[in-house]
């Protein structure tokens, strides 16, 4: 198996997109961001922002997995 050499250093932010908190609260306007932060309480965040996949459950109306 022949190995392939990066080209770059990765870091976490090349495989979990993250959508930084102040994204969210603009697009989700304030009373909608306040039912998603109290959603995301006890869920496992990004210090910038939350996953992708989070933001997604809460839009489908599905409960937090983490």
């Amino acid at each position: 198996m022949k190995k392939t050499k990066l080209k770059q250093n990765l870091t976490i932010d090349d495989f979990m997109p993250i959508i930084p908190w102040e994204e969210i609260e603009r697009v989700l306007g304030k009373r909608r961001y306040k039912k998603f932060s109290k959603w995301m309480y006890g869920q496992t965040s990004y210090q910038g922002g939350v996953f992708v996949l989070d933001l997604d459950r809460f839009l489908k109306g599905l409960p937090v997995i983490d």
